[in-house]
């Protein structure tokens, strides 16, 4: 999904830059650091953002607000129908410690272990009636 980045309130001028407040952690937007772990807070809003059906993260936060909150804790609740294990693994990548954030081929075989679990569960249950209707979580 594209943005228009020069007139959305999520993102915030820095320096040169337009910077997405809303999927940076705070050590990205306090004192300007970027690496992998920032890249996997940002993949974290982005799973919300999947398991929410493409719902705003923060909505209704200015960017302060957003700072404030994430800065003293506070994280994205968990998406209605979002599998707790994906949840927790969104939780990991939002630690406030970067070096406990997990690595991204860790998520990668997690995620890639939560689908075959899912597929084998979904084969079992076709053909019997009302098989479709199984709850994700």
């Amino acid at each position: 999904m594209a943005r228009d980045v020069y007139r959305a309130e999520y993102y915030k001028k820095g320096g040169k830059a337009m910077l997405p407040i809303k999927w940076m952690p705070p050590e990205a937007y306090i004192d300007g650091v970027f690496t992998i772990k920032t890249d996997v807070w940002s993949f974290g809003v982005l799973l919300w953002e999947v398991f929410s059906l493409g719902m705003m993260p923060y909505t209704g936060c200015t960017n302060r607000e957003v700072m404030e909150m994430v800065s003293g804790g506070g994280r994205l609740e968990k998406p209605y129908g979002c599998p707790q294990e994906i949840y927790r693994l969104m939780c990991e990548c939002w630690n406030p410690n970067p070096e406990e954030r997990p690595a991204f081929a860790q998520m990668f075989d997690r995620l890639q272990r939560f689908l075959q679990v899912r597929k084998k569960k979904i084969e079992r249950c076709q053909g019997t009636p009302g098989w479709n209707e199984v709850p994700f979580d």
